[in-house]
């Protein structure tokens, strides 16, 4: 039966068009993604250009690094004898004196040194292995995790899934000749050849003093059963003179039931070769000093609070006994429960927290940071400013980038991360210090003989050694990847279009029993109401067929939907005054013939919109005045018989563009992200969720403040203040017909919102720069010309001033037509009157012009250009202004 009593589409035909859009592979809820896929991305000519360009760079690059070169293969083989003997021989295999459990597995000691667990597997445990070895100055620790026949899967791991999770590895060493004489071995660096991502497993976690549920080095073993290698750094040389006895604890104390080592082996090296090739930069704990707290967001950031105030020990080091505060009751805090690779949080708006940690570097080395903060946030390095972002987000993984340069040894790595309002905390985690890492990936090439490998593995070999062995090559390898990097934000940053894609297999549709979606009924497939033509028999079943019909010249529905709205542009309502509904419950047209014969010239011009614009805007109809005299307002106060031209106010962004314009400062650019021109404080934070990433309003800089109204960025729970008080919907709903009012607010905003008082000065400025050029009107008798229409009079000393001039000049730019005589008076008298009320108060006048991004003119007088902005923004104001007439 139909839905409505006089509603022809009856409930079947509902669902029958609701069965076009049925079949789309997106999901009901996006979850707010950005672009959320399907996209396709629309480069313009330019970036077509730039990316073949960049391409063809890559392409050059690549085959550089892979073309065979005399010079560098010959240091290729020379630096894998080296590094193979190196390896061969640096390390020192330790042979095991007792190996034990604390939960009942049992360790067994094989005739090649390694230990293998077998029996019970308790859902926790703790190896400890002893060893002794007479070698000294010894830097690194190797552990092993391999494979068995009689493990799961083989191993390396004993839980079902041959994996393992190491919570933590710790080490101690006594003399043998003096057992007495013992210490802990700290380590300060990992490296492993394989590291579990999804979730933070990295090898590092194994010596960072945390045992904790989830917290440890894993291996995916799930998906990866071979060996894995780990080497551990301590932060200064042991052994004893005589011989050392090494105790090693290997814990496994996740929540992860039976994820221990199957099968290990250790050994220890003092080579340097190796210690420079693979040890990696260590970091300490974190330790927190704060929190800090100020008034406002830029105070939080700027105010140098308590380690950041000593100019001569500025973030150099983390000492434990300084004291900071009014009352010295912070200080340097460590914070094991700070964990990298993950988001951190702390409390508190409007407050600032230090953190900081030494970061230990074997060699001289580049360290690349990956940062993320909720808000703004400043980086040292040995007390040196290397980063600084005063951004308002929610913080997220590697949102900034940064690249350092770490000294030999020591180095204090201090961060300020400054919140204002809403959530807080921060992200941190590290790249580029992997030469371990990935010759402990490329070691079993490096040790194989060259006739057993096959050409990837060359290949796999070739591109390691000249990433990172190769001066020449690694510049080339760096080039590589900056100009990846900048194809990739190119790629990002290209416009981008939605789609819709259909299902391979079209989604069965259902009438729904009163309109519930778990009350499906009879089944229906896509078709065309019966109220409306058929749609062609050739045009197959999907929205591709839908828009054929939609567009077809005798389709009564989408050319008068199109001109309708077009003629509500124009004329400030429809045809069809409803024109959002076009169905029975709306209004009929008033001119019905009209508007048939405009939807028939749309189509027959082949859908052209500048034609049907043109053809409105020249017509005799819309070139009428827009007086209305008594006797017209009485019969037809809304104009709906168009006996006269249209009135009515301008839209929100036509409001702003306008001033905008005059003021001379708008940017003619098209395209682009979104801007944010200022706007009062606090207004989205009264609406945002406290981890939103648009609770804090950051105004743009530069040109953004002077983009048209289009492009700005829309808040749907707080749109932009000055354009909603000129009735600019507020997105959250499809709006065809904009309510237009007139009220109060509106000449507030006209008058006192920054960026309109900005407008009016600049407007000002123009006014008084093009002043001696502009033409003047004057009731003298003088002789007449005529520009466009408009009567005016060349300048002179006896019928114009320069600031009569200035004064027209202004109205001009508003208003596009000259003041009259008893207009210019009155502009005269408002001038006269500010330029009085400035003169006796110049600090007003500074205050006035300083608003703004753009910088006043300096070479104007401030009081008279103070007294020509309010002149202007007086005009600005003025209905004519905002009304289409």
């Amino acid at each position: 039966m139909p839905r409505h009593k006089f509603d022809p589409i009856s409930q079947k035909a509902y669902y029958e068009l609701f069965a076009f859009f049925n079949s789309v592979d997106s999901p009901a809820m996006d979850g707010n993604a950005k672009d959320h896929p399907p996209v396709l991305r629309v480069p313009s000519d330019e970036d077509q250009l730039l990316l073949a360009d960049l391409r063809a760079r890559i392409n050059a690059i690549e085959a550089q690094l892979d073309a065979p070169d005399p010079e560098v293969d010959s240091a290729q083989r020379e630096w894998r004898a080296t590094t193979a003997d190196a390896w061969t021989n640096g390390w020192r295999i330790l042979e095991p004196v007792a190996a034990e459990s604390a939960n009942g597995a049992t360790l067994t000691i094989l005739d090649d040194a390694s230990i293998l667990s077998t029996g019970e597997n308790p859902d926790r445990d703790t190896y400890e292995i002893t060893a002794t070895t007479d070698r000294t100055n010894l830097r690194m620790l190797r552990l092993e995790a391999l494979t068995h026949a009689d493990l799961p899967h083989t191993g390396p791991g004993r839980a079902e899934n041959a994996n393992f999770v190491l919570s933590e590895i710790e080490a101690e060493i006594a003399s043998v000749a003096n057992p007495s004489e013992s210490k802990s071995i700290r380590f300060v660096a990992a490296a492993a050849d394989h590291e579990q991502m999804n979730g933070p497993y990295p090898v590092s976690a194994a010596i960072d003093g945390v045992v904790d549920n989830t917290n440890g080095w894993a291996i995916e073993g799930f998906n990866r059963r071979e060996n894995r290698t780990a080497v551990l750094v301590s932060d200064e040389p042991f052994g004893f003179e005589g011989g050392s006895t090494i105790k090693v604890r290997l814990r496994f104390e996740t929540h992860f039931p039976a994820h221990v080592i199957g099968r290990a082996c250790l050994a220890v090296s003092a080579d340097p070769t190796l210690f420079e090739t693979i040890a990696p930069s260590g970091v300490g704990p974190w330790h927190v000093a704060g929190p800090f707290t100020a008034d406002n967001a830029q105070a939080t950031y700027d105010t140098a609070f308590g380690p950041e105030a000593d100019p001569l020990r500025r973030l150099v080091a983390i000492d434990p006994d300084a004291r900071f505060g009014a009352d010295g009751a912070i200080a340097w805090t460590e914070r094991t429960d700070l964990i990298d690779g993950t988001i951190n949080k702390f409390e508190g708006d409007y407050t600032a927290n230090y953190i900081a940690r030494i970061i230990h570097a074997p060699t001289p080395r580049k360290l690349t940071l990956h940062l993320g903060s909720d808000d703004a946030i400043k980086v040292w390095l040995n007390g040196r400013l290397v980063h600084e972002n005063y951004v308002a987000r929610a913080v997220a993984l590697d949102q900034d980038t940064v690249e350092i340069d770490l000294r030999q040894g020591e180095n204090v790595l201090a961060m300020k991360i400054a919140n204002f309002t809403g959530g807080f905390g921060f992200a941190f985690r590290t790249s580029g210090d992997s030469a371990g890492k990935e010759l402990l990936r490329h070691i079993d090439l490096v040790l194989a003989q060259d006739d057993s490998l096959d050409d990837d593995e060359r290949t796999r070999l070739r591109r390691y050694f000249r990433a990172n062995h190769s001066p020449r090559m690694r510049e080339l390898t760096e080039e590589f990847a900056d100009t990846s990097a900048e194809i990739t934000k190119t790629e990002s940053a290209l416009p981008t279009t939605l789609v819709m894609k259909e299902l391979d297999e079209p989604r069965m549709t259902h009438v729904l029993f009163r309109g519930e979606y778990d009350q499906p009924r009879d089944e229906v497939s896509p078709r065309t109401p019966d109220c409306l033509p058929a749609m062609d028999s050739s045009y197959p079943d999907n929205r591709l067929g839908l828009a054929l019909w939609l567009t077809e010249s005798d389709h009564p529905l989408t050319a008068r939907v199109m001109v309708n709205r077009l003629w509500q542009q124009v004329f400030g309502m429809g045809l069809v005054k409803t024109a959002e509904d076009f169905g029975t419950q709306g209004e009929r047209s008033v001119h019905p013939e009209l508007l048939d014969w405009l939807s028939i010239e749309f189509v027959r011009s082949g859908w052209n919109m500048k034609h049907l614009m043109r053809l409105m805007l020249s017509s005799a109809t819309y070139r009428q005045s827009s007086r209305v005299t008594p006797k017209l307002l009485e019969r037809d106060p809304d104009n709906r018989l168009l006996a006269r031209g249209p009135r009515h106010r301008l839209d929100a962004e036509i409001i702003r563009d306008q001033a905008l314009a005059a003021s001379g400062l708008f940017v003619e650019k098209l395209g682009g992200p979104s801007v944010r021109p200022y706007q009062p404080e606090g207004l989205w934070k009264a609406v945002a969720y406290p981890d939103s990433n648009t609770r804090i309003f950051m105004a743009g800089e530069g040109d953004e403040h002077y983009r048209r109204s289009m492009y700005t960025y829309w808040k749907r729970t707080s749109p932009p203040p000055n354009m909603a008080a000129f009735d600019a919907p507020n997105r959250e709903t499809c709006t065809v017909r904009r309510a237009n009012t007139t009220t109060p607010l509106q000449a507030l905003v006209l008058l006192n919102d920054p960026q309109f008082v900005e407008y009016a000065r600049a407007t000002a400025q123009r006014a008084w720069v093009d002043r001696l050029s502009e033409p003047m009107r004057s009731t003298s008798d003088a002789p007449r010309a005529t520009n466009r229409g408009f009567e005016r009079l060349v300048p002179n000393a006896e019928n114009a001033t320069e600031t009569d001039a200035a004064l027209s000049r202004a109205f001009r730019l508003l208003l596009v037509r000259h003041p009259t005589d008893h207009e210019l008076n009155v502009l005269r008298n408002l001038y006269a009157d500010q330029l009085n009320r400035y003169r006796a108060d110049p600090a007003a006048a500074d205050k006035l012009i300083a608003v703004g991004m753009s910088p006043p003119d300096l070479d104007l007088d401030p009081i008279e250009l103070a007294a020509m902005t309010n002149v202007c923004a007086t005009i600005m104001s003025l209905d004519e202004t905002v009304t289409k007439n």
